[in-house]
This record gives structure tokens, C-alpha cells and sequence, in this order.
């Protein structure tokens, strides 16, 4: 049976938000902290590097999940790491 576009959706972006917290340090997505800090993408950092392989990650998991093109999967990472990556710290290498 094939998967719905909303359970597809849903399941997309668990992982993703999973994996973006995972990379600073949190277990995976941690709903009290988001529930708890209305900004919540602004109170950790993370360096420019670890900003770029998550677009990477991103761009690799959306063309698997929605068969869709490189050019196209690396714009939907852009603007997801716009309105929900974490700062970037400047100058500082790969945490």
C-alpha cells in the first residue's frame, strides 16, 4: 500500500527536526524546549560547517523521501534552515 502525502510529510519532518536538534546536542526533537522559548531556533548556535552538512543531510533525506530533484531539494533545505536553523556562530570550526 503506498504511504500518503500527509503521513510522508509528517514523517519528513519528524526526521528532520529530529536530526536538527540531535545536532546540538539534544536526543532529538524536544517539544517542552520549543513549548518552553517562543524563539527557540535562537537559543543554541551551531558553526557554519555543521550548517552546511545538515543541508547536505536534508537535501539527500528530501530527494529519498520525494524522489524529487538535487537543485529543488537543496532550495527546500535553504528555506528551512532560514526560518528554523539555529544561529550560526562565525569563526568558530565544526562543533
Amino acid at each position: 500500500m503506498k504511504t500518503s502525502r500527509t503521513a510522508k510529510d509528517k514523517k519528513f519532518q519528524k526526521d528532520v527536526l529530529d536530526e536538527l536538534f540531535r545536532r546540538v546536542g539534544f536526543d532529538g526533537y524536544d517539544d517542552e524546549f520549543v513549548k518552553n522559548h517562543k524563539l527557540w531556533y535562537q537559543k543554541n548556535t551551531w558553526a557554519m560547517k555543521d550548517e552546511e552538512d545538515f543541508m547536505d543531510w536534508f537535501a539527500k533525506r528530501h530527494q529519498k523521501v520525494y524522489k524529487s530533484k538535487k537543485a529543488f531539494a537543496k532550495r527546500e533545505a535553504s528555506w528551512f534552515v532560514l526560518y528554523y536553523g539555529w544561529r550560526v556562530e562565525l569563526g568558530v570550526e565544526k562543533k
